[in-house]
């Protein structure tokens, strides 16, 4: 019977968890609370990681990118729909100088005329250029970017869960070492620098932990601690992930965040350009027909009408469209 004992002694002493737990060490309900409280703080270790790499996407790829997004999608039509006011706005000032000109007895000057455009339109040229040349250079610098394939994404996302693990300062306080290559590895990141990222995971891979798998187990024993002293570890980590979750989403609540999740919206992308599309559409019907009543003022089709009275009627027709158009292009 004793021999049995020694043995079941013996099988028990040998026999410890992943974590260095020596089952025989405690009485059976303190290592059952014990095993229960280490599971705890490895879950989670875990979902702190997942909140700090959620926040270091948002922050390094989802609202860089907000910008060219917009561009592709809203910041072409608002610069289409300047660009359509702007012409519009000028046939429509261009024809009442010639009119103005025949009114004083004078031939049209059609250099004078588009001077006098040029400086009266000199404010609204800028404005139109500048924000062309914000899409623009918006376009470019996507068109430049080497992005990832979803290949190369998914497996960067991974490779940087692995370095975080290792190294993020909220999971190491203290170890500048751990700071300093984290802070590596987020410039990998932010650059979509897959081969850095993983050249530096390879050169700072542990000989005990050949695979993934391993980095996701714990990397500290707690063999040394008490049992109140791994339930006060557990309070200390479920603050720290109370932090980084409320960190990730002051970030989804900022005005950048939510305007890209719109973006992906196609209906509300629809509900934003559809005005701009009418409104562009209109401008240019006005812009044609000033620029036929400016071509029909050049060619004297005024003089050669039913004096004053032909004329009269025909500015009517213009004046009124003019009307309606500059009232919408002011509510523009």
């Amino acid at each position: 019977m004793s021999t049995n004992g020694n043995t079941d002694n013996t099988n028990n002493t040998g026999n410890t968890d992943p974590d260095g737990e020596n089952p025989g060490t405690y009485p059976t309900s303190d290592y059952a609370e014990r095993r229960s409280t280490i599971l705890r703080i490895h879950q989670i270790r875990r979902d702190i990681l997942t909140a700090l790499t959620t926040y270091d996407d948002i922050r390094f790829h989802k609202l860089p990118n907000v910008d060219s997004l917009y561009a592709t999608t809203i910041g072409c039509w608002e610069v289409r729909a300047l660009d359509a006011n702007l012409a519009m706005r000028r046939a429509k000032r261009r024809l009442a100088l010639g009119r103005a000109q025949i009114n004083q007895g004078l031939p049209i000057d059609r250099l004078a005329c588009e001077q006098a455009l040029d400086r009266e339109f000199a404010d609204w040229t800028d404005v139109l250029e500048a924000r062309r040349g914000i899409v623009h250079d918006t376009l470019l610098a996507q068109v430049r970017a080497d992005r990832p394939t979803a290949t190369q994404t998914a497996k960067m996302h991974r490779i940087f869960r692995i370095l975080a693990r290792r190294f993020h300062p909220d999971l190491h306080p203290g170890d500048t070492s751990a700071m300093d290559t984290y802070l590596l590895a987020q410039h990998y990141f932010r650059d979509f620098d897959l081969g850095g990222l993983a050249a530096l995971e390879a050169a700072t891979r542990r000989s005990s932990s050949p695979d993934d798998a391993a980095d996701d187990a714990a990397d500290e024993s707690y063999t040394n601690l008490s049992t109140d002293e791994l339930l006060h570890e557990c309070e200390l980590l479920e603050s720290q992930l109370q932090s980084a979750r409320e960190r990730v989403e002051q970030l989804k609540e900022s005005e950048d965040y939510i305007l890209g999740r719109n973006l992906h919206d196609a209906l509300w992308v629809d509900e934003q350009v559809t005005p701009l599309r009418e409104r562009i559409e209109h401008d240019k019907r006005l812009e044609e027909r000033y620029e036929a009543q400016w071509v029909a003022l050049l060619r004297g089709e005024r003089e050669a009408g039913d004096g004053e009275a032909g004329g009269g009627a025909e500015d009517d027709g213009g004046d009124d469209d003019a009307g309606d158009g500059g009232k919408e292009a002011d509510d523009e």
